[in-house]
């Protein structure tokens, strides 16, 4: 069985790979893996910051994982000077618990919970995602449809949410294959 430190040296050797600078989150808590990018070829800038937490209950802290995702939201936001209206850089905010001895019921909510979104929203992005190592299960909010005209919408690679859920599909398979 996978321990929750090997899961996560796993996760960050394989973000490394694909680009991340991996090192201690400012956060107090497990590790920050930051990479600038652009989703669509010169265009659409963004910085993905992603918090990867051991949510075992040996390493726990002593908040909860939705609290470490809005402290991490701050975190990332306060790197940025313009407000969220006025962005054309944004910042994508992902969080990843990881666990070794199972997931709390309101961790697996919190990861599966849609974030509902409108155009004021403008200027930041963010996604939570849950590895439960006990059960070989992960949780996501799932894919994030944009809305098109005349109503309709469409999954994109280029939407950042649909970028990094691709990535942590990866990421599940590597930790649960063995």
């Amino acid at each position: 069985m996978n321990t929750a430190s090997s899961a996560i040296d796993g996760i960050s050797s394989a973000l490394a790979g694909r680009g991340y600078l991996v090192g201690a989150s400012p956060l107090q808590t497990g590790l920050l893996a930051t990479r600038r990018g652009h989703s669509f070829g010169p265009f659409l800038p963004y910085t993905d910051y992603l918090y990867i937490h051991d949510l075992s209950s040996a390493a726990a802290p002593a908040t909860g994982f939705e609290q470490l995702h809005e402290q991490a939201r701050a975190f990332s936001e306060s790197q940025f000077r313009l407000p969220r209206p006025l962005r054309y850089h944004i910042p994508n905010t992902v969080s990843i618990a990881v666990s070794q001895d199972g997931l709390s019921e309101e961790t697996v909510a919190f990861a599966q919970k849609r974030k509902l979104r409108s155009h004021l929203d403008g200027g930041e992005k963010n996604s939570t995602y849950a590895f439960d190592l006990v059960a070989r299960k992960w949780y996501s909010q799932g894919p994030e449809a944009t809305p098109v005209r005349y109503g309709g919408t469409i999954v994109s690679p280029v939407n950042p949410t649909n970028r990094i859920l691709e990535l942590m599909e990866q990421l599940a398979k590597s930790l649960f294959e063995h």
